[in-house]
């Protein structure tokens, strides 16, 4: 259960208010999960190289009278919405975890889908989720700080997508319960005739996948991939077109499962997820 101290074969720490600071959190590698403290539900889920002060940092932006920026915690504008609408008052766990970044991003996108499989629906504060009566602040060399709306609805705020169930392995037709797009050769006759339309998407070789990724355009993201190189000459890609009216919240959701699922079941994720390349 997402609120146990072995969640997910993780050690996690008790649950700790934010109003006792951090003295108990060590500046090492980690994840970290908020819940209000009223509730039996999760509303943040990160992952840092730094517990304690990024902790910290989440702590001190909710207090501002006004809604935080977007930096330096991207978390603190929604966390500080709810508060405000909804009083509550939040607490955390960590648990460290080895100072990996590939392996610390892909424990928190298995944890985002394990809680979607549990609950139901995505922590209020994530994927760019935000709350339906409110614009979040852009970043602070911006300078604007969000606020609330009047007679209009912010789309963020709405539905999670239903989470994935496990289904199959990367290479088959109907992968995570999706319609999968027979693999085409990531080449440029290929590229060219494709639409933009939503979608998810896989890049990978005849024994390996490469990257899983997710576009509202899917022909001008699939131009962007074939100026890198792969490292390897035969590769190839296959797509799920997904509702013209789908969100863009609802789009990271279903990349994070399929992200997640191959980590369950090939120990790893895919092999340039996380790092940049050409």
């Amino acid at each position: 259960m997402f609120l146990k101290q072995d969640w997910c074969g993780l050690r996690w720490s008790e649950w700790i208010p934010f109003e006792n600071g951090v003295s108990r959190v060590p500046s090492s590698s980690g994840l970290y999960r908020v819940k209000p403290r009223a509730n039996t539900k999760l509303i943040y889920i990160g992952q840092t190289s730094n517990l304690k002060q990024r902790v910290r940092v989440l702590i001190s932006e909710i207090k501002k009278p006004v809604m935080p920026f977007r930096d330096p915690h991207n978390g603190a504008p929604c966390l500080w919405v709810w508060q405000k609408e909804e009083g509550y008052t939040y607490e955390y766990s960590f648990s460290e975890v080895e100072n990996n970044n590939v392996l610390r991003k892909a424990y928190e996108h298995y944890l985002f889908w394990k809680y979607r499989l549990e609950y139901g629906e995505s922590p209020n504060c994530s994927f760019g989720k935000f709350h339906r009566s409110y614009v979040i602040s852009s970043n602070s060399s911006r300078g604007i700080h969000g606020c609330r709306l009047e007679n209009q609805t912010n789309n963020a705020g709405l539905d999670s997508h239903k989470p994935l169930q496990l289904c199959g392995r990367y290479s088959d037709e109907n992968w995570m319960g999706l319609n999968w797009i027979e693999p085409l050769k990531l080449e440029y006759d290929e590229v060219t005739d494709l639409e933009n339309k939503p979608a998810v998407y896989k890049i990978f070789t005849g024994q390996e996948l490469l990257y899983i990724g997710e576009t509202n355009e899917l022909k001008c993201r699939m131009k962007d991939h074939l100026d890198k190189t792969w490292q390897t000459l035969e590769v190839y890609f296959s797509y799920s077109i997904q509702d013209t009216n789908i969100l863009p919240h609802q789009l990271k959701e279903i990349e994070n499962d399929l992200i997640a699922a191959c980590f369950e079941q090939e120990k790893r994720v895919p092999l340039f997820q996380f790092q940049n390349h050409r």
